[in-house]
């Protein structure tokens, strides 16, 4: 089996839009053009960029939510390349360093099912143009949804700072909370 670090090294490319903005700010800020790509999985390089960028992200969430089996860190490349949304990611270096991935679920809800920024990356605006990108790749959707781990203030902060209420809270695991969150546009 090949490592996840080697398969990080390997060069993909897609249909790639540029982002006018740029993104950070200060010494942390993104020095080089941020790309925002529709991303196939189909693609096995790309998927397996994925694949590790979902790793080292999802890792941190879970040392922050007390709980390593979050789907994204046990899932194989087989079951995210079968995965039904669309995922888009920010290319730095020709590798994949922030992907979302979401599933529009009727004619006026689209659902984040993922967000992920490698960690090298945090606090960078990478999360906010991928949202930012989502939402306007989608001007009259009405009702946007999430959930993040309840113990995650990043993700929580992030997602209320975009306007997102919370909606619930569901124990997944013993002791392990993942909190709804919804956003309601009126476009009036």
């Amino acid at each position: 089996m090949v490592a996840c670090s080697q398969l990080c090294q390997l060069p993909c490319y897609g249909g790639v839009l540029p982002i006018a903005e740029s993104v950070g700010s200060g010494s942390r800020r993104l020095e080089l053009t941020s790309l925002v790509t529709r991303l196939s999985l189909q693609n096995d390089a790309t998927a397996n960029q994925v694949l590790c960028l979902q790793r080292e992200a999802y890792q941190v969430e879970a040392e922050l939510i007390g709980y390593d089996r979050i789907p994204p860190l046990i899932e194989t490349l087989s079951e995210l390349q079968a995965r039904p949304e669309i995922f888009a990611g920010i290319w730095h270096d020709a590798k994949v360093v922030a992907a979302i991935a979401y599933d529009q679920i009727d004619t006026q809800t689209i659902c984040i099912c993922r967000l992920m920024v490698h960690p090298t990356h945090f606090r960078k605006g990478l999360a906010s143009t991928l949202l930012h990108f989502v939402e306007n790749a989608h001007p009259t959707m009405t009702r946007w949804l999430v959930a993040t781990g309840s113990n995650n203030p990043p993700a929580l902060k992030l997602y209320q700072s975009f306007g997102y209420h919370i909606i619930g809270e569901t124990e997944v695991a013993p002791n392990v909370f993942v909190t709804q969150l919804m956003k309601h546009i009126n476009h009036r």
